[in-house]
């Protein structure tokens, strides 16, 4: 199926150079069985421009264009049937098995197959028109109309089912291949989102690590030291709890102030697809905090829109509130 579908759906496989042939051998089996039952002997004309033309209609019928037929050869095809069958009723008696009309219907049917389900509809409800009204004008017996009309309805029946099942076939493997490619592109987010954090987590592994080297080799922890232990740790915090809002320029103005003894917050929110703050956004906001030196600071993103960022400043005398956009 993974070969089928990509190509020779659109015309229902008849669009092939092996569709052809198949259609000019079937042909000339007709000629062979003409030959044995002595219908060129002698010759009709009639019956070998019916057989040209019938010829001609499969070559149009099997045009290599991986679509449905389109204009005049749409319409070449049922023309064809109807040729043919104008002329070989002009040179039939009875009502019975006649090949070239039979060949004729396959013509149309396949054409519904094909994708022409109207032209082809038509082109066989004139040809069974065509017939009936001979065999009513005739005086045909039941029995022979039966017989010449048979193969044509049962071709077009089947002409309606293959056009059915093919189009149920393409829709259940263009669905698979949604969903395989759905699942393609989650996987892919995946492993991204993975190989991500594990980078993350190795940068943060590094920064820890040369703190706690520095705490195990310590012989007091003063002052100082804890204030940088605290400032580590928060930066540490913001980059896990807020990756989005992460920045280096954000982090270090956020550091500085954590050493002047202002209390820092980052807070943003877990939303797939979210934006990365901007490298302008960042470089505002590590502004504002230089220009703090006491107090608390609140930097937060995702509480009323996610594109927006939040600066909350208390320094003990007033509270101000600054706006801008993440992006």
């Amino acid at each position: 199926m993974a070969t089928v579908m990509p190509s020779g759906t659109g015309a229902a496989g008849l669009a092939t150079r092996a569709a052809r042939l198949a259609m000019i051998a079937v042909w000339c089996c007709g000629i062979a069985q003409g030959a044995l039952e002595g219908l060129f002997s002698p010759p009709v004309p009639a019956y070998l421009l019916a057989l040209l033309v019938v010829l001609a209609g499969a070559i149009v019928l099997t045009h290599r264009s991986d679509e449905p037929l389109r204009g005049v050869r749409a319409w070449a095809v049922p023309a064809a049937t109807l040729a043919a069958t104008v002329l070989m009723l002009s040179v039939l008696h009875e009502a019975g098995e006649t090949w070239v009309i039979y060949f004729a219907s396959y013509l149309v049917a396949l054409q519904i197959g094909r994708g022409n389900p109207m032209i082809g509809g038509i082109g066989l409800g004139a040809q069974i028109a065509l017939i009936l009204g001979w065999g009513s004008l005739t005086g045909q017996t039941a029995a022979g109309m039966v017989d010449m009309l048979s193969i044509p309805i049962m071709s077009g029946v089947l002409g309606v089912i293959w056009r059915l099942t093919l189009r149920s076939i393409v829709a259940r493997e263009r669905a698979h291949r949604s969903e395989a490619a759905e699942s393609a592109r989650k996987a892919a987010a995946a492993r991204a989102a993975a190989a991500q954090y594990r980078r993350e987590l190795g940068a943060i592994a590094a920064e820890v690590q040369q703190v706690l080297e520095r705490v195990r080799d310590a012989d007091e922890l003063d002052e100082d030291f804890l204030t940088e232990l605290t400032m580590r740790e928060g930066t540490i915090r913001d980059r896990i709890r807020s990756p989005r809002l992460h920045h280096p320029a954000l982090a270090d103005a956020a550091a500085d102030a954590r050493l002047r003894g202002v209390r820092v917050a980052v807070l943003g929110s877990h939303v797939p697809d979210a934006p990365r703050i901007s490298d302008r956004t960042a470089a505002q906001v590590a502004a504002v905090l230089d220009g703090i030196a006491d107090g608390s600071v609140v930097i937060s993103s995702g509480a009323r829109s996610i594109d927006a960022l939040s600066i909350v400043i208390d320094d003990g005398e007033a509270h101000r509130r600054i706006e801008m956009s993440v992006r």
